[in-house]
């Protein structure tokens, strides 16, 4: 029986192989960046820009903050979740 299961660990092993070699070659050149003036206030801002070409890209930019109450204004409820897809021709 484990004589079946060895082209599978192979087959599974040169898988894993191809999509890591493909990956590095992907996320080469992908920004991730984050809003530091937001983040102490638990408010993260991320984003992550991907080229899809020589003057193209896309960017993803995510925003939430999930606070039941302000304490320091009039403990109202702050619930805002943002995301922005975009195509940057430049």
């Amino acid at each position: 029986m484990r004589t079946t299961l060895l082209p599978f660990y192979f087959a599974k092993r040169l898988l894993t192989v191809f999509f890591f070699v493909l990956s590095i070659s992907l996320v080469g050149q992908t920004e991730a960046k984050v809003n530091l003036t937001t983040l102490p206030f638990l408010i993260p801002n991320f984003g992550l820009e991907v080229p899809t070409g020589e003057k193209q890209s896309f960017q993803l930019d995510v925003l939430g903050s999930f606070w039941d109450e302000q304490p320091l204004l009039d403990d109202t409820p702050f619930h805002v979740n943002q995301v922005f897809l975009e195509y940057r021709l430049y």
